[in-house]
């Protein structure tokens, strides 16, 4: 069984029979950091500050950091299996998550509340708070 919300009154019989295990989103520099390290076991060279810009582009997300890696490793521009920070910033509108899946939960009420004229501005909140 895996959930979200531990405190769950859904999950209250199955508890005593469960390992609780906790898990935290791992950060931009062990995802980049490892990332590296994938894509040169498969021959693949990627800049460390390359990683972490793919990184950010997926919002964190780790599957879709592996698969920018393999679309990018076995494209025919690969520049012979290298990729650097240069190669990402040109190419980055083509991996970059969905803006919308991005959004904070006080952003997602706005926008369901006003539209898409509710996160206008949002962006530059979210940008500076991290």
């Amino acid at each position: 069984c895996i959930c979200n919300d531990r405190q769950s009154q859904k999950l209250k019989s199955l508890i005593p029979y469960c390992m609780d295990l906790k898990y935290r989103r791992p950060t931009k520099a062990a995802i980049a950091k490892r990332a590296v390290e994938v894509a040169s076991r498969e021959g693949f060279s990627v800049e460390i500050n390359a990683a972490e810009a793919i990184t950010e582009s997926c919002g964190n997300d780790v599957r879709q950091v592996l698969n920018c890696l393999q679309m990018w490793s076995t494209s025919e521009d690969s520049k012979g299996g290298r990729m650097t920070y240069k190669d990402v910033k040109e190419r980055e509108k083509s991996v970059n998550k969905d803006e919308i899946l991005r959004v904070s939960l006080f952003d997602a009420a706005r926008l369901l509340l006003e539209g898409r004229r509710g996160l206008a501005g949002a962006g530059d909140k979210a940008a500076l708070s991290n």
